[in-house]
């Protein structure tokens, strides 16, 4: 229900105000809804309402992504042009017409470029002890492979010693402990599949937070920023359990990170909220103890049963089945 009222079909409506026109409105209303349906908001959001329902509290990340994909391109191929052929392109004003293609080696594409909506799991995000909102330091965990950090160290936001330790680590196929009944309440496969070393997955956590710029400026480029050892800084740093994987400043004006969270029931002064579930235990106890009460006077009157004390009796003959 809440799905369909709130996301399904994407009902946002953008109206002008006291020095806007229509126009600006539609059209600023049509770039949200590409932008929208672009992200996948619907897909997140249908799953963050099941935490939501169940928990009472959810969790999306919502940030500018650059997917880039290694892609192999057509690229065409023009029949040699004389003197006469640039005169008449010139003319005519049309271009030249390919005569076949020929296909490229793979090279990094960008693939995607604009806003991502993904639905985080409430398993996955972890915070520190009396933690009230999203202004105090959070992390979440994720599976990244030892290929996009190698890209990473490529592209300059990775340290390269994490890939030195990490390029010997096979993590278990059973999940982390904190995941293991609720998986085995839904009997998934734990079996470990072959994969390549570049392939393999390592459990990451990406922790927002201050750290003081001694920690934070850690490459050799940005050595001169430390002014002060102690200060602390809003950060970024993204850890495995072998080996810092990167740390950079938090780049947002306000210091927030990509998530945002919401409750079914708010509970003032906590992260996490009242959910359906919850608010129906104390009527489900009473329903089961209601439940177990009729079963047992059930029981009671099909299977009556009586005493006697054997010091009370007088004459056994006196005794008939």
């Amino acid at each position: 229900g809440l799905f369909r009222t709130l996301i399904a079909g994407l009902p946002f409506s953008v109206k002008p105000g006291p020095s806007g026109n229509i126009d600006e409105a539609f059209n600023i209303e049509t770039l949200i809804r590409r932008a929208a349906s672009k992200s996948k908001l619907d897909v997140a959001a249908n799953d963050c309402f099941d935490d939501l329902c169940t928990y009472g509290t959810m969790f999306m990340k919502v940030y500018h992504s650059i997917k880039v994909a290694r892609r192999s391109l057509r690229q065409p191929i023009y029949a040699p042009m004389g003197m006469a052929d640039m005169q008449r392109i010139r003319a005519t004003g049309q271009p030249p017409q390919p005569v076949g293609y020929q296909t490229m080696p793979a090279t990094p594409q960008v693939i995607y470029k604009g806003v991502a909506c993904e639905y985080i799991s409430i398993w996955d995000m972890f915070f520190g002890n009396n933690a009230k909102s999203l202004k105090d330091p959070h992390a979440q965990r994720y599976k990244m492979s030892l290929q996009e950090v190698i890209d990473g160290v490529q592209q300059g936001w990775a340290f390269p010693d994490a890939v030195d330790k990490l390029r010997n680590v096979v993590e278990p196929a059973s999940p982390p402990p904190d995941l293991q009944v609720q998986m085995a309440e839904r009997e998934p496969a734990a079996v470990a599949t072959p994969s390549q070393v570049n392939e393999r997955e390592h459990t990451c956590y990406e922790w927002w937070g201050v750290l003081p710029k001694r920690l934070v400026y850690l490459r050799l480029d940005d050595q001169h920023l430390i002014d002060n050892p102690e200060e602390l800084v809003p950060v970024k740093a993204l850890f495995a359990n072998e080996s810092l994987v990167a740390v950079d400043p938090n780049e947002d004006r306000q210091a927030d990170s990509p998530f945002l969270t919401t409750g079914y029931l708010h509970v003032p002064g906590s992260i996490y909220h009242i959910g359906v579930a919850e608010m129906m235990e104390q009527i489900q106890d009473g329903i089961n103890e209601d439940t177990n009460q009729r079963k047992d006077n059930v029981q009671l009157i099909l299977n009556r049963m009586g005493v006697i004390l054997e010091k009370a009796i007088v004459s056994r003959a006196d005794l008939v089945s």
